[in-house]
């Protein structure tokens, strides 16, 4: 039998710098025949979270597992994504979440054929654990058959190493209706949201929706989208502290990322490490980014600027934006206003 083939770089910058990565041109590394894919590691967050996508055929469920340490997310991106956590269980659809703080038993399932889901876990360094129990695959999508599974010595052996204590005698719930996962607890415990679920902001042409907080991460991170339609422009701004990390769900997003000026499409990363200058303008028809921020830096942003906002879609015009208000948010999370950027295509302030 040949030697199993690992990946052993994810095609990333080797330190925490700015930079884009453009739909599946991440290294693959197959774990039970799903393709996964770091967007940003432990190097590139400076330890703060591993970001990853996960794309695979319709399957039975990975083994349930625990970690002491990590915390973990998962939304679904396309197809049937089944989850299960402590005793609960749900099936999310394109934009569902779900949310599994440190200690939960869990697991999941791909129930469509070509299921697509990403996930965040912190903190960063768990995408060791994928290279060193998977194998590597040089082309895009999936893999037809995974012919080299990882086995449960090799699981044990490795999950010893990056905090996974597998279950084998877990059991499997059904999945219970996702009608009232509507609300977010306000506490770090295991929870469910329908796809568009969650608190909403708007601050000036741009809707933001609350997935994860502070309060259900204990401070670590928190994950929001953003949404607007063709037009709709953010400040050019660098946060003091906290690292950021764009993943754009739908429509086409100009960029500006420190002096150089990107264009991002579904599926494309950008990773904002503290004081770098960005900002973004929304050009496609309907546009919407799932955002990883550390500290949940980006939804206090939204908070302390915007207003509460009840409808389902964002604004057709711009709402009004209380100057005092946004100047006292920015003061109080360290961020910083930018020059525009010196090449085209991008946000500018109000």
């Amino acid at each position: 039998m040949s030697e199993i083939k690992r990946v052993e770089q994810w095609n990333l910058p080797a330190g925490c710098v700015p930079y884009v990565l453009r739909a599946g041109d991440s290294a693959t590394s197959v774990v039970f025949g799903q393709a996964v894919r770091i967007q940003a590691g432990e190097a590139q967050t400076n330890g703060a979270f591993t970001i990853c996508t996960v794309m695979g055929p319709k399957a039975d469920p990975i083994p349930q597992h625990f970690h002491q340490e990590e915390h973990d997310t998962f939304v679904c991106l396309r197809g049937q994504l089944q989850l299960w956590t402590d005793e609960e269980s749900r099936v999310l659809t394109r934009g569902g979440f779900g949310n599994v703080p440190p200690g939960v038993k869990h697991g999941y399932a791909l129930r469509d054929h070509h299921t697509e889901l990403v996930g965040l876990i912190s903190p960063g360094g768990f995408e060791r654990f994928f290279a060193e129990t998977g194998w590597s695959f040089d082309a895009s999508g999936y893999p037809i058959r995974d012919d080299n599974p990882p086995s449960p010595e090799l699981l044990a052996a490795v999950g010893k190493k990056y905090d996974v204590h597998v279950l084998p005698d877990a059991h499997y719930v059904e999945a219970s209706s996702s009608d009232g996962d509507t609300v977010l607890p306000g506490k770090a415990v295991p929870y469910y949201l329908r796809p568009g679920a969650g608190e909403r902001r708007v601050f000036g042409t741009i809707m933001a929706t609350a997935m994860c907080r502070s309060a259900e991460t204990d401070g670590r991170f928190g994950m929001c989208t953003l949404e607007g339609g063709c037009g709709a422009t953010a400040h050019r701004i660098a946060h003091g502290k906290e690292h950021t990390v764009l993943f754009v769900m739908d429509g086409v997003i100009d960029l500006t990322l420190g002096d150089e000026a990107y264009q991002l499409y579904p599926g494309d990363t950008a990773s904002i490490p503290a004081g770098t200058p960005y900002g973004l303008c929304m050009t496609g028809g309907d546009n919407r980014i799932l955002v990883f921020s550390e500290s949940d830096v980006m939804w206090r942003l939204y908070d302390g600027c915007g207003t509460v906002w009840d409808a389902e879609i964002y604004p057709d015009a711009p709402t009004q934006v209380d100057k005092t208000h946004v100047e006292q948010t920015f003061a109080a999370l360290g961020i910083t206003r930018a020059e525009p950027a010196p090449t085209a295509g991008g946000a500018a302030d109000e």
